[in-house]
Parts: structure tokens; C-alpha cells; sequence
């Protein structure tokens, strides 16, 4: 059994686990951080090769059979000077869990903020419509907008922020592998077209909204507040489905970005793409997931990973937006002096 599906099956298990007997188990879960002083269950197992007390209750009886099971450990090679261990690690064991939290999590911020943003456009629209209705000028119907610069200084700063999380992270995988890297630092402006572009095809998609409402609240004779009224009504009862969606793309996009820069910033990689995070993976993202880009040293990596990952996720997704498709780096592994 390979080490991505053992973890998997472990993880499983924790998790019916917990339902059955109430989330009161000591287990350490394999991404432990050793900073906090704690060791992996699989770690200990691996280093122990036996049951060690931090292993000897119930569930880790059965977590020990499934480790028992993997075929892969890590191999140890021989140079001309020492020994060296070097990591078998392939794309499907980094686990992308904290990545895809981080963004649910920056994703649930933005969405807060946009609500006050996009309340005063609603009223901004609003009072257009009730002028325009009573100018009886139906025509100008067709001219609503909404000013759009807090929405970008919003959607400008989440992905910032998104961006320098998202390096962290791709710090954290490295030194999973036995690697150290620092964190890409991602120009405060880049982001900032993709920002007003979006925020701009959101404004016009409400002013839209708002005419298709006003047209067909409008009569002869109506007044401008009260078919302004029932546009506001309108536009504050749709669903945020269409934000969400949008605004989550923009979030992937700088995700990918701060991950990609620091990957390509450490030492030689091996980039692959990873579909792992889609809740409900379609048929072409399936194909593309842990398939091998190329490696981080090549002249064209860039443009290859943009290729497949232009603007957010997978570029041949059936989600479309909602694809959270990114890269994974797995490093030559570092020459370690044995013991």
C-alpha cells in the first residue's frame, strides 16, 4: 500500500472513529507540527518500528495495521562521500487540507465585507432607476451602473492577503520534504486588473439585474420610488451564489499565484498539477490531476504552468470559477548526513 492512501484510510478511520465514540481519542495526526511538541503517529511508528505507548489504545491498534501495510519507505541511497536518506514523496501525499481552509476561510472574510460594498450599490442603482422613472426617460434604463471602487480596494486586499498565506503554505510543504524555502514577496499591485476587472463585471451584472427588474416593474404612470423600491427589494433578496463563485475564482487566482512564485524561488522542483481540493472533481480535471508539469528550473515553467492554470483553476474545467485546481511541489530531496 502506497503512504498517500494509507494517511487516507488512517484519516478515515479517525474520522468514523470520533462519530462512534465522541472526538475524546488521543491520535496526533501525521501533519503534526514538532514546533508544538508533538510526533505523528506514523512518525513514531516509522521511527519505533513497535507499539509505543503514544500508540496503545484501540484506534491505533487498527492505525498500525494500515501502516504495516506501506510499501514505500523512503530509500536510502549511497554517494561517493555518506549515506543519504532521500524522501519518497510523490504529489498525492501533500496534503493540501490547510490550503483549501485557508481559502474557505479568506473566501468567508471577503463575502462579509462585500455585503456593506454591495448594499450601497444596490441604493446607488436604486436612486438612478427613481430619478430615471421620474424624468420619464426609460431610455436611461439601459445607462444604470454602480461605482466600483470599494469593491476593488475589497477584492484588491483579500488577494493580497490570500497570495502571502498561500506562500506560506507552499514553505510549510517544503519543509515537509526536508527543504527549506522563504516565501515568495508578490508585488501589492499585481492583483490589482484582475481586481477592477472583476469588479467591474460584477457592478454591471447588478446594474443589469436592476434594468431587466425595472422594465419589467415599469407602467405608464408608476412612480420612481416605488419601482426603484421594488428593484431594491429585488436585488437584496437574489442569492450570492454568482459573487461567491466570482470572488472565489479571483481568490484561487492569487492562491495559485503566492504558491507557484514560491515554489519556483526554492530549489529545483518537480511542479504537478493537483485537482485534490475539488469537492466534486469533473472528468478533465480528473485527467490533468498529478500529472507532472515540468520541473522548476526550466526557462518556460511559467508559461506552461499559465498554459493549464492561466487565471485561477484548471483552464479546461467543466466548474469553470469554481475549479480549485493548483500546483504541488515535490523537491530533489537535500543531502543528509546519517547518524
Amino acid at each position: 500500500m502506497k503512504r498517500a492512501e494509507a494517511l487516507r484510510r488512517i484519516a478515515d478511520l479517525h474520522t468514523a472513529w470520533s462519530l462512534q465514540h465522541g472526538d475524546d481519542v488521543a491520535y496526533v495526526a501525521e501533519d503534526a507540527n514538532p514546533h508544538d511538541g508533538q510526533t505523528s503517529d506514523l512518525s513514531t511508528w516509522q521511527a519505533d518500528r513497535s507499539a509505543s505507548p503514544e500508540l496503545d489504545d484501540p484506534l491505533n491498534e487498527a492505525i498500525k495495521a494500515i501502516l504495516a501495510q506501506i510499501d514505500d519507505e523512503p530509500a536510502v541511497a549511497t554517494t561517493g562521500r555518506t549515506d543519504v536518506q532521500v524522501m519518497n514523496v510523490s504529489p498525492a501525499d501533500i496534503n493540501l487540507s490547510a490550503v483549501q481552509a485557508d481559502f474557505e476561510a479568506h473566501l468567508g472574510r471577503l463575502l462579509a465585507a462585500w455585503a456593506p460594498v454591495t448594499a450601497d450599490q444596490q441604493r446607488e442603482i436604486a436612486d438612478q432607476i427613481r430619478d430615471a422613472i421620474d424624468r420619464d426617460d426609460v431610455a436611461a434604463l439601459a445607462k444604470l451602473s454602480a461605482s466600483t471602487a470599494d469593491a476593488e480596494a475589497a477584492l484588491l486586499a483579500a488577494m493580497n492577503e490570500m497570495a502571502l498565506v498561500a506562500a506560506q503554505r507552499v514553505v510549510d510543504e517544503a519543509a515537509a520534504q526536508h527543504v527549506n524555502i522563504s516565501a515568495a514577496e508578490l508585488d501589492p499591485d499585481r492583483f490589482r486588473l484582475g481586481a477592477t476587472v472583476m469588479t467591474e463585471l460584477l457592478a454591471a451584472g447588478m446594474a443589469n439585474a436592476a434594468a431587466r427588474e425595472a422594465m419589467r416593474r415599469y407602467s405608464p404612470g408608476a412612480s420612481g420610488a416605488e419601482v426603484s423600491r421594488a428593484v431594491q427589494e429585488y436585488l437584496g433578496g437574489l442569492s450570492d451564489a454568482f459573487a461567491r463563485e466570482n470572488l472565489g475564482g479571483a481568490l484561487t487566482g492569487a492562491q495559485n499565484a503566492g504558491r507557484l512564485e514560491t515554489q519556483l524561488a526554492g530549489p529545483t522542483a518537480a511542479i504537478y498539477a493537483s485537482e485534490w481540493m475539488d469537492r466534486n472533481t469533473c472528468r478533465p480535471c480528473r485527467e490533468i490531476n498529478g500529472k507532472w508539469i515540468g520541473n522548476s528550473d526550466e526557462a518556460d515553467i511559467q508559461s506552461k504552468v499559465d498554459a493549464i492554470y492561466p487565471n485561477g483553476g484548471y483552464v479546461h474545467c467543466l466548474g469553470g470559477v469554481r475549479c480549485r485546481g493548483t500546483t504541488v511541489a515535490v523537491w530533489r530531496p537535500e543531502t543528509v548526513e546519517q547518524p
